[in-house]
């Protein structure tokens, strides 16, 4: 079943995780980013593998070239065309990341963390 998904700006894609598991509630089940064509359903691209334990929260850059996902104990970039990720970020310190913003140019996002402060990342 899915557990996330977001539109890419020009609407014609749509980012989708999806939990394949056999038990999906189960603890650390595998959870696979996709990539489909919004009219279709039909898959585009496989971006990988993600370790979900809380939630996941994704977002396009305006351009539509990357996907930025946040999970609580981490970020990742992907770049959509190429269909590789192209950074991991963990959190500082303890804190955990609890939000997500991409900047309107798209040439950086930024986070918030469950210590209060937002952090800005290119």
């Amino acid at each position: 079943f899915h557990t996330a998904v977001r539109f890419a700006p020009d609407g014609k894609t749509l980012a989708a995780v999806v939990n394949r598991h056999a038990n999906p509630t189960g603890p650390h089940a595998p959870y696979d980013l996709t990539l489909r064509d919004a009219a279709t359903g039909k898959l585009l691209r496989e971006l990988g593998t993600l370790p979900i334990t809380v939630g996941f929260r994704m977002r396009f850059t305006p351009d539509g070239a990357r996907l930025i996902g946040r999970e609580e104990l981490w970020v990742e970039v992907w770049d959509v065309a190429a269909g590789e990720r192209l950074a991991r970020i963990t959190p500082p310190g303890r804190a955990h990341f609890r939000d997500l913003a991409v900047h309107p140019a798209g040439e950086w996002f930024a986070t918030v963390g469950s210590d209060g402060k937002a952090r800005a990342w290119s």
